[in-house]
């Protein structure tokens, strides 16, 4: 792969550790890996004539939670052409007991770093990660990520940078992945959406994080 690599990450579910008292039990960790700037700028051409073609505003922010099955699904096939290549890592948090995992902290950055650690080619990316809400936690998660991440054979991480989901395009196609492929392993999900058929050749790894 090319070294202008690009990487938009957003998660589903949350870090939380208290699933009794509403933490979700999954956190699924999605990478969205581009090859440069003109798979970019396709991408974001197709999502903006997603909204055009339904009638949204283009400031209007994709989440997987807020949209119909409908939605999700010609969402899903207007991006399935899209030039990008998927890697997640899904942690159940009943696991995470196990790996003696006890704060939220701890339990993002780890979920974080096994999910880049998958893509085995990555070297001098720029990684953009969804900071609305939460910009202070991930700036205390990140901040030697790339210590952990680079060494002195290669620079696998170029750049973080923390962007409002509501600004940036990809991170919202990002939450839409994360959320797709967390519905898709709920095992308490009676029906799920199968957005993931779609994009299915798009997917590199999807990473179960065990003990």
């Amino acid at each position: 792969m090319s070294s202008q690599l690009i990487i938009f990450i957003d998660e589903s579910g949350d870090p939380g550790l208290k699933t009794d008292r509403g933490a979700s039990r999954l956190l699924v960790i999605a990478c969205v890996v581009f090859n440069g700037q003109f798979q970019v700028k396709e991408t974001r051409r197709k999502i903006a004539q997603f909204k055009s073609e339904h009638k949204w505003k283009q400031a209007k922010e994709i989440k997987f939670h807020k949209t119909t099955p409908d939605e999700k699904e010609k969402f899903f096939k207007s991006i399935k052409d899209c030039d990008l290549n998927i890697f997640a890592s899904i942690i159940d948090k009943e696991e995470a007991r196990k790996m003696h995992i006890k704060k939220s902290d701890d339990l993002y950055k780890t979920a974080l770093i096994s999910t880049l650690r998958q893509f085995k080619e990555m070297k001098n990316a720029s990684v953009v990660l969804d900071g609305a809400g939460g910009r202070g936690f991930r700036r205390k998660v990140t901040s030697n990520l790339r210590k952990e991440l680079n060494d002195k054979d290669r620079k696998r991480i170029k750049s973080f940078k923390l962007e409002d989901s509501k600004n940036e395009t990809l991170l919202q196609l990002a939450d839409m992945i994360a959320g797709a492929i967390h519905e898709n392993y709920n095992q308490k999900k009676e029906k799920r959406d199968n957005c993931l058929k779609y994009i299915k050749k798009r997917v590199r790894v999807i990473y179960q994080i065990k003990p």
